[in-house]
């Protein structure tokens, strides 16, 4: 993706240059204030990390497995995570684009967002042995994919949203599309709703506004707005729980949007951070958001019209994605150059 290339060639830099350093994380829980001192602090505390050689920019954490997508050509590294102190690639997946931005797992298919190069379909029911069994090749840059009932939702940067069927994962094919205003970024599913983030890279025009956009998909060959909401800088990437979107906002911070009335999507809560949010995970009461050289932040959210930052980290490189193990304890960051970092949370 377009923007994703200015990003891990500035991370390579600051590696050529010694900037990246392999010190412990340092804990940014944020001093009490009289909002915080209602919500339990969050401590932060690096446990692992795996050296990827390259720029780690995309993480997804599924069972005993980490999925990571490698910058500058390097496909997807498959990490055994099932030991946090010392996480080991047991296999490596080559991919024709760029970055691997974005995947998702199905019961035996690693779904990959592979920026100029579409969607790439890889078999890992041998996790060892993965190899690649199908793509399409979108006409964008896919950016995000996301899953539901034999279909893939690819948000495709300028090309819209693009449906494609993966009910014979070796066999897809694009069923729908459906253009969205500006840029696609990210895209979540939940029940018969899609929902997708959008604006402009790298930011809207004076007259333009970025937002989150709700698409019923009750029937997935014919995909329909069915409502927008406007959201103040750069959204780029969502989390669904619930009856809330959790939106982070390049460079303001964390946005919660109730979507209960799907026509009529509304911003309820901001939480504005340090650094630039890119990323965003949810777990429970809490938003964990990777806010690039800001680190990783945590936000709860118990209360969704007042969310309240309660903890972070500094991290190695760049914070670009999070994600969460199975059971809540263990954060996972793609630090671009610093590779994946894993993070208890007390």
């Amino acid at each position: 993706m377009r923007h994703l290339r200015d990003l891990w060639f500035g991370a390579l830099v600051l590696a050529v240059l010694g900037c990246v350093t392999r010190e412990p994380a340092e804990d940014l829980t944020p001093p009490a204030s009289a909002e915080a001192l209602s919500h339990r602090a969050v401590r932060v505390a690096l446990v692992g990390r795996w050296r990827s050689g390259s720029e780690a920019m995309s993480i997804l954490a599924s069972g005993r497995y980490a999925y990571v997508g490698i910058g500058n050509f390097g496909g997807m590294s498959i990490l055994d995570i099932s030991d946090v102190r010392n996480p080991v690639r047991i296999s490596a997946l080559k991919t024709p684009g760029p970055r691997a931005e974005n995947c998702a797992v199905g019961e035996r298919y690693l779904y990959v967002a592979n920026d100029t190069s579409g969607l790439r379909i890889a078999d890992i029911s041998n996790p060892a042995k993965a190899r690649e069994v199908a793509w399409v090749d979108t006409p964008g840059d896919a950016t995000a994919v996301a899953l539901k009932r034999g279909y893939a939702y690819v948000a495709d940067f300028g090309k819209g949203l693009r449906v494609i069927d993966v009910s014979q994962p070796r066999f897809p094919h694009e069923t729908a599309v459906l253009q969205v205003p500006l840029t696609a970024f990210d895209v979540a599913v939940s029940g018969d709703r899609a929902y997708v983030v959008y604006g402009r890279w790298p930011e809207p025009l004076p007259d333009e506004t970025g937002g989150l956009l709700v698409v019923d998909i009750k029937d997935p060959t014919q995909p329909a707005i069915v409502g927008n909401c406007p959201i103040e800088g750069q959204p780029h990437a969502l989390a669904i729980s619930g009856r809330h979107a959790y939106v982070a906002s390049w460079p303001h911070g964390l946005y919660v949007m109730e979507i209960a009335d799907r026509s009529n999507p509304r911003q309820v809560g901001e939480c504005r951070i340090g650094g630039q949010a890119f990323d965003v995970a949810i777990r429970g009461a809490r938003a964990y958001v990777a806010a690039l050289h800001g680190g990783t932040r945590v936000v709860d959210v118990k209360n969704p019209r007042q969310p309240c930052e309660i903890g972070g980290t500094k991290t190695s490189g760049k914070a670009f994605q999070v994600d969460l193990d199975r059971s809540g304890r263990y954060l996972y960051v793609a630090e671009g150059p610093a590779g994946v970092a894993i993070y208890a949370l007390y």
